[in-house]
């Protein structure tokens, strides 16, 4: 694994924020086409049961994958804390805890 480190507090802010960002919007754009390249399979060979199925299952995926995102975030959040405070005990304790 690769250990280098970014620093974001110095050079071209917009530029760090367009790289760290890029990954989840790629993700969010790959899980659009793939809902909509569902809907219009299941549109075609099933019909409007079956679409209206898929637009329901699909919402539900959006919002479970948006709670995990949103915790993976809190929790680094909190794992930047402890490491700026120098609280190597608080950051395990942390890390730990997401991981369950």
């Amino acid at each position: 694994m690769n250990n280098t480190t970014r620093d974001l507090t110095h050079g071209n802010i917009f530029r760090h924020l367009i790289v760290f960002g890029l990954p989840i919007l790629l993700t969010n754009f790959l899980q659009s086409f793939y809902s909509v390249v569902d809907m219009l399979v299941v549109g075609r060979f099933v019909g409007s049961i079956g679409l209206a199925a898929v637009s329901n299952g699909s919402m539900i995926a959006f919002v479970i994958n948006s709670i995990c995102i949103g915790v993976t975030m809190g929790g680094t959040v909190a794992v930047a804390q402890c490491k700026g405070a120098g609280d190597t005990q608080g950051q395990k304790e942390t890390i730990g805890t997401l991981r369950r």
